[in-house]
């Protein structure tokens, strides 16, 4: 059901920050994307398979709680340096 488009980096300027808006169900099987690129502004919406949208929904997530926990373990760092 994609058309082609790339999905993991910007179309307009290659950025791999690329990031999903919003996730609508479309069709009988499908899902339609809303993209924007934090770094030239560029904007779509893609039409893709549900199973699609399903990974890239569980690899938001993934990469979420890492990003959590890595701003944590630098708030703990900070917080020893300055006891130091």
């Amino acid at each position: 059901m994609s058309n082609g488009q790339q999905l993991t980096s910007c179309p307009a300027c290659q950025s791999a920050l690329i990031q999903i808006d919003c996730c609508q169900p479309f069709g009988q099987a499908g899902a339609l994307l809303e993209r924007r690129c934090p770094e030239c502004g560029y904007a779509d919406e893609l039409a893709v398979a549900m199973e699609v949208a399903d990974v890239l929904a569980e690899h938001a997530a993934e990469l979420a709680t890492s990003l959590e926990q890595f701003a944590d373990r630098l708030e703990a760092a900070a917080e020893l340096w300055i006891c130091m």
